[in-house]
């Protein structure tokens, strides 16, 4: 049998959760059309991207970290280990928080890059305490979720502004805020009412390791 694409995979995983979106235009509800892209009762209309994410932007927008940035950020998270204590610690700290919660964990990453903080606390979630959970990323870079959708499929991947994100109210068990800008206003409006928002927030030089990591590897390719 064909495997499928991972833009049908990323449409029927949405279509599963398609209840949380709604129209960043209007604020209606959406739904999945034709695995193809994601519509509300206005007409408003998203479609799925080859990678296996979403784009709710109504232009684009440019910033100034591009592919090879969140390339080499990847490595440096999943592979360096300079980030592995942080990432068990806030996998921890999430178990915590969700120990004795509802059945379903639903997680919001926002300013997600590359996705490997949700990837690594929402697997940690699902083997230590046997939950069903969904995680989705939000960012707005583009090439950012684009890294994202490819190196992990099993969660919920969308371009779209933080400040206004494509979901209903109080949708959120937990929110994450890892050294990404915050809105606090929007965090509030996404919360469920006993929600949590975990912020991390970087001291001066957080990516120097980073930049000189992505230097380093340009060199030698």
């Amino acid at each position: 049998m064909k495997k499928e694409s991972r833009k049908i995979q990323s449409a029927r995983h949405i279509e599963q959760h398609e209840n949380i979106f709604a129209c960043p235009i209007c604020q209606k509800d959406m739904r999945v059309t034709g695995l193809k892209s994601i519509r509300c009762e206005k007409g408003h209309t998203f479609d799925f991207a080859k990678q296996g994410y979403v784009n709710f932007l109504n232009q684009p927008i440019h910033t100034k970290y591009g592919k090879d940035f969140f390339e080499v950020r990847k490595i440096l998270l999943s592979e360096s280990g300079f980030y592995t204590p942080l990432q068990h610690a806030l996998s921890e700290i999430v178990a915590d928080i969700t120990l004795g919660k509802e059945e379903e964990i639903s997680i919001l990453d926002t300013g997600c890059g590359e996705g490997t903080y949700l990837h690594h606390i929402t697997n940690h979630l699902r083997r230590s305490c046997a939950k069903k959970v969904v995680g989705v990323g939000v960012d707005i870079s583009k090439e950012g979720i684009i890294a994202a959708a490819r190196n992990y499929d099993q969660h919920i991947w969308t371009v779209a502004d933080l400040a206004n994100m494509p979901f209903h109210d109080k949708q959120f068990t937990m929110i994450l805020s890892i050294f990404s800008p915050s809105n606090y206003e929007e965090f509030l409006r996404l919360l469920k009412q006993d929600g949590v928002v975990i912020k991390v927030v970087p001291e001066k030089n957080y990516l120097k390791e980073l930049r000189t990591y992505s230097t380093f590897a340009h060199r030698n390719i």
